[in-house]
């Protein structure tokens, strides 16, 4: 948040235990739920990259007409080229590194 954006609306985390097929992580608006899945082979570097991500989504989709437009935006494009997913891959590449150098002077890496 100090270094991306202050977002104006709470959000919580929930950290899943387990490695989703299909995701790292998710955005639920109506409850604004950042989830992350962690698992034994995910490194710090993918864990950061998700949390920027998600984080993104966060503070992009503010409200329920906001929801709408991801939504339509993912029948008409694509999960890949929605340009809700395309801000937040650039989130990913404009904030991850920083969060990874950060994490690796907090946490043990093995």
């Amino acid at each position: 948040e100090m270094n991306i954006e202050k977002p104006k609306h709470k959000y919580h985390f929930e950290v899943k235990y387990y490695e989703a097929k299909k995701v790292h992580g998710t955005y639920q608006f109506a409850t604004r739920t950042i989830t992350i899945y962690v698992y034994p082979t995910l490194n710090l570097k993918s864990l950061c990259e998700t949390l920027i991500h998600e984080f993104s989504h966060h503070l992009h989709i503010k409200t329920q007409a906001d929801q709408t437009e991801y939504d339509r935006l993912k029948r008409k494009h694509g999960y890949f080229q929605n340009p809700h997913e395309v801000s937040a891959r650039s989130y990913e590449a404009a904030y991850g590194k920083a969060l990874w150098e950060y994490m690796k002077g907090v946490v043990a890496v093995r």
